[in-house]
């Protein structure tokens, strides 16, 4: 018999009988495709945005049905139903990278296989990737300075934007700014400008659609990027590398560690927190220093470095005095000037925090994923982080996974 239509797919099957037979075809870079025979011929009955690179498919014997796990990295917990006529997603438990809170009734979030998430302040909807893309990209970060202005980051040179109405493609492999395979780890801005940090380039983008890349001293991929103005920004990364942006060019800092750093935050010029490989450090206006902790003796543990440079580590400076960790398992600290406070929060489980943002002012939004740590771990959480919890009522979850 001949089967579906399969060109550039692996296909999994699950059997029911001769007249019901289930297959599910994906590829690196195609939707992925669900067929049914009934005995005579095969007729897709649907599609999904979530791509992979193969799956298990277990068919009910009584028929009427198959249930389908995909096979992803990390061990992402997803289940998909499908039926003679239609494919659904049961239950989805995202891939979460970074989150992004410029208002107390607005959120953002992204993770792998192009996951744009935002919440309006009552519940969270999941948006397509922009018409064109590979859905199999992760974007690793993502910042907003309002809820009209959104840019998400990741692999492959990826740099997408939220208008307010639609999510835009400023650069991809296809149409990349400078490398076409450039891994993007981190996105911040002011005053017009947004800096993207990555493996091999720095990118200043100065419209929605104008981005270039800018020369940089010394070499070594950078995880993390924040300032305090267009004339104020720092960037971490690779062997305790610390560069600052003066408003005409970047040059090193005298940098404390060479561990690797992956998350900066601050509350001011003078007040710059940025955590990493077993070390946190503190900058004052004059000089970075190691921050003397317990912390780094057994909370920050040395980083899983998955193949597309996650680190399970969170940052969010409030206040001098308020300024939030989250690392391996989940822990959140919450702590500050002058002495880091050590006092442990909130706690997940088995889940890596890699995202920590809020409003200022307000309370912030943490995420985590279990798959950085232990594919057995419990569901991703997106929550309140605060002094007092925040954000009382159950956030709603969509209403549908892609």
């Amino acid at each position: 018999m001949a089967g579906p239509a399969s060109a550039g797919r692996s296909l999994s099957w699950g059997v029911v009988s001769p007249s019901e037979i289930y297959a599910v075809g994906d590829s690196a870079s195609t939707n992925r495709a669900f067929y049914r025979f009934d005995g005579t011929s095969w007729r897709e009955v649907g599609r999904l945005t979530f791509t992979t690179g193969a799956s298990r498919v277990w068919a009910d014997p009584r028929g009427g049905a198959a249930y389908v796990s995909p096979m992803f990295q990390g061990g992402t917990p997803r289940v998909e139903m499908v039926t003679p006529t239609s494919a659904s997603v049961l239950s989805y438990s995202p891939q979460l990278r970074d989150v992004a809170m410029p208002t107390t009734s607005s959120a953002f979030v992204v993770g792998a296989n192009f996951f744009l998430a935002r919440w309006n302040g009552a519940r969270w909807n999941i948006d397509a990737p922009p018409a064109g893309t590979r859905t199999t990209r992760t974007l690793n970060g993502v910042w907003a300075s309002d809820p009209a202005n959104v840019w998400a980051i990741g692999q492959f040179s990826t740099i997408v934007r939220w208008d307010g109405v639609r999510w835009n493609v400023t650069s991809d492999s296809i149409r990349p700014i400078a490398f076409p395979s450039d891994n993007y780890n981190a996105v911040w801005g002011t005053g017009g400008s947004t800096w993207i940090v990555g493996d091999a380039s720095i990118v200043r983008c100065t419209t929605p659609t104008v981005c270039a890349t800018v020369p940089q001293p010394g070499g070594g991929a950078l995880y993390g990027v924040w300032g305090t103005s267009t004339a104020n920004v720092y960037a971490v990364g690779a062997a305790g590398r610390i560069l600052h942006f003066d408003g005409s060019s970047w040059t090193s800092m005298n940098s404390p560690t060479r561990a690797r750093v992956s998350r900066i935050s601050g509350s001011g010029a003078n007040d710059v927190w940025a955590a990493g490989d077993t070390v946190v450090l503190h900058f004052d206006g004059s000089a970075w220093k190691s921050v003397t902790s317990s912390i780094a003796d057994g909370i920050i543990y040395r980083f899983y470095q998955s193949p597309t440079g996650v680190f399970p580590t969170a940052l969010w400076a409030a206040s001098a005095r308020e300024v939030y960790y989250g690392g391996w398992y989940g822990t959140i600290f919450r702590g500050g000037g002058p002495n880091w406070g050590e006092n442990p929060f909130a706690f997940q489980g088995h889940a890596g925090a890699l995202g920590i943002a809020g409003p200022p002012g307000g309370c912030a939004l943490a995420v985590a994923d279990p798959s950085r740590v232990d594919t057995n771990g419990s569901p991703i959480l997106l929550r309140g982080v605060g002094p007092t919890g925040c954000l009382g009522a159950p956030m709603t979850a969509p209403a549908s996974w892609p």
